[in-house]
């Protein structure tokens, strides 16, 4: 009795592992084991390449400038202004500059668009990711603040994890400096220090390696120049009017300083005026 049991518990175990073997190496097992190692890595989207076109007549770019996006003074452009201000751009075929583009328009005299446009925001204020960041990336628009880094997460100003939000929607933290001193009113070692100290936060904060910074209230002399330059910095914006322009120094651009109440009409002029 028991050599049966065993007898037949062998053959019963002699035809499972035959019929294993059959199963897993007939064709549709072949496909379905092929389709499982073969299945596609799920694509990345690339970036959209931009055809850079070479000009005849030296670049001028329209950088503007805004602060809060609020009401209240002449420093503040309310939200319902500066979402008509950012569909007039979209519409009109504009497209928004990084700063890094700005250097490259300006080093090979060259454009990604016929019409181009740097958007800047000074002292970094709440605001700017409140009113502006929503505008902007539902217009698929890129933007710059200029952030006074001894502010972060204080009062009315940017935190850092805002920042690092902003940057995931396409818009660059530049340098205010770290206080926001006049920088014509300091010696070289303090203005040094300034521009260091906040090209250092921005690089060790935010990773990002800034080529641009604001003058605090646009003053500057000599000494801010060549601070500036030996700090690192590519460019500096002023709050001179007018169209920026290689011709006028990388460390004293000029700007388009938007203020509320502006038509649609004056707002074109500006932007292709500069004044």
């Amino acid at each position: 009795m028991i050599i049966s049991i065993v007898v037949l518990f062998i053959i019963g175990t002699l035809c499972y592992n035959k019929f294993i073997k059959e199963k897993t190496t007939s064709p549709e097992a072949n496909t379905v084991i092929k389709k499982v190692a073969t299945k596609p890595k799920k694509e990345v989207k690339k970036a959209e390449t931009v055809k850079w076109i070479k000009q005849t007549e030296p670049v001028k770019i329209p950088i503007l400038m805004y602060h809060s996006i609020s009401t209240g003074n002449s420093l503040r452009v309310p939200p319902a202004e500066f979402k008509q201000q950012m569909a007039f751009l979209k519409e009109s075929g504009y497209y928004t500059l990084t700063p890094a583009e700005m250097y490259k328009a300006f080093e090979t005299n060259s454009l990604p668009s016929k019409k181009v446009v740097l958007l800047t925001f000074d002292d970094g204020y709440t605001d700017n990711y409140t009113e502006a960041l929503p505008i902007l990336a539902a217009n698929k628009q890129q933007g710059t603040i200029f952030m006074i880094t001894d502010t972060t997460g204080k009062k009315n100003h940017l935190t850092l994890a805002q920042m690092q939000d902003m940057i995931k929607d396409n818009i660059t933290i530049e340098s205010h400096t770290v206080t926001h001193q006049e920088l014509n009113s300091l010696k070289k070692e303090l203005q040094l220090k300034e521009l260091s100290d906040s090209k250092l936060f921005i690089k060790q904060r935010l990773k990002h390696d800034s080529i641009l910074v604001s003058y605090p209230v646009g003053r500057y002399n000599e000494d801010t120049l060549a601070a500036t330059k030996e700090v690192g910095y590519k460019m500096a914006v002023t709050t001179e009017p007018g169209l920026a322009s290689k011709a006028d120094g990388y460390f004293k651009l000029k700007r388009v300083r938007v203020v509320p109440g502006l038509s649609q009409e004056s707002y074109q002029h500006l932007i292709e005026n500069g004044l």
